[in-house]
């Protein structure tokens, strides 16, 4: 059952501008095959950003070309652009999509009421920062109204019932759209199940990246070729008449992964083998995430149940391996444990954590004895991000 939330009146929207009227579009200088333009996306996004596979360019590029040929198809799969720390890239990786993708949106303190009327009138591509601020324990300003819009926004013809104006006048708002989100931690379950995670972390200071300076990034023929291949009417239909589906990936990703895997079976070359590699590469790791998500809850339950402000690594080991639970730990760490060998199941517990930005230190016990352990309190902000409740 829709909740019916009185939006006010929106006067000024911004004005982002109609899809491109595809009578004027003129043919580019130099026409450039769809291969060669994912080929120079892909170039494009790894000059400036450091990413966490070689999956990752892959899909945002065919991400990228959806865009364009939205029209095409019923589906549209979310970006969801994620890293457990601040400069990790995830805003410059917008600066770039933001020169590439048809009908650029960039959200910045928008009010859900102006969300839904863009939308609808402009059917932008929305690129939304901090999305995590949105949804993090405690904010409750619009967030559900949001919820709403991004659980319906990935399917073509879903539409969000509110009332509007001083007569609380019904009106369904049209929601759907590309959209990509990008914020540290974790979404709803119900947007994440919309979205292909693109995971950063902050590069390391031996990987080299090009500086990002808007003034001087040229991309004017890759996007002239883009809007022309767009206004193609063959190239629609034979987009909108594909399908593809993949064994290895859920019924719902098979959805959002279509559009990506028929533009690249349209482009040829090498880019039907490695789309499906990629897509599947990235849909399935969300599993390992969840492990990690499930490590940071259980971890929430050794500290709750010990009242405990800091805990040696000896004993959270034990603690996790000795929960009642069908978590994995008892079969990762128990009969290394067992045999009093800390080591290993020590340095896998710390690289899990490493993704989150947590470390063990050495920290002075209740005893006044000393050992390597975790603080609760460096816990309790990742905890907020990612867990609920």
């Amino acid at each position: 059952m829709n909740t019916l939330v009185e939006l006010p009146e929106i006067r000024d929207v911004p004005d982002v501008g109609p899809p491109t009227e595809q009578s004027a579009v003129a043919q580019p200088a130099v026409e450039i095959p769809l291969a060669t333009i994912l080929d120079e996306i892909h170039a494009f996004l790894r000059r400036f950003i450091s990413f966490t596979s070689d999956t990752q360019p892959v899909v945002i590029a065919l991400w990228v070309v959806h865009t364009w040929f939205i029209e095409a198809f019923e589906f549209t799969p979310y970006l969801h652009i994620l890293s457990p720390t601040k400069q990790c890239g995830k805003s410059r990786l917008l600066d770039c999509l933001a020169l590439l993708v048809r009908n650029v949106w960039r959200a910045v303190s928008m009010s859900v009421a102006a969300l839904f009327r863009t939308i609808e009138k402009d059917q932008p591509t929305l690129l939304m920062d901090e999305v995590d601020a949105v949804f993090i324990k405690g904010n409750d300003d619009g967030n559900e109204d949001l919820r709403a819009m991004l659980n319906a926004g990935f399917e073509r013809g879903s539409k969000v019932r509110r009332c509007v104006g001083p007569n609380f006048d019904v009106k369904d708002f049209a929601v759907f759209c590309p959209k990509a989100l990008a914020g540290i931690g974790k979404v709803p379950d119900t947007v994440s199940d919309r979205c292909i995670p693109i995971h950063l972390v902050r590069k390391k200071k031996a990987e080299r990246v090009q500086r990002f300076r808007k003034r001087e990034v040229n991309v004017e023929l890759l996007v002239a070729n883009l809007r022309w291949h767009a206004q193609k009417g063959e190239v629609i239909e034979t987009l909108r008449n594909g399908r593809a589906e993949l064994n290895e990936i859920s019924d719902r990703q098979n959805d959002i992964a279509e559009p990506l895997i028929v533009i690249a079976d349209i482009a040829g070359g090498d880019w039907p083998a490695k789309a499906r590699r990629s897509v599947i590469e990235l849909c399935t790791a969300e599993e390992e995430e969840n492990v990690n998500i499930r490590l940071l809850a259980d971890i929430r339950i050794v500290f709750e149940e010990r009242a405990a402000d800091r805990i040696s690594t000896d004993d959270l080991l034990h603690a996790l391996v000795a929960l009642d639970t069908d978590a994995p730990w008892p079969s990762w760490w128990g009969s290394d444990l067992q045999h009093d060998n800390l080591r290993g199941p020590a340095q896998k517990l710390r690289r899990r954590l490493k993704q989150f930005d947590l470390s063990s230190k050495t920290i002075r016990m209740p005893d006044e004895a000393t050992a390597r352990g975790y603080m609760r309190a460096e816990f309790e902000p990742v905890w907020e991000r990612y867990l609920c409740g």
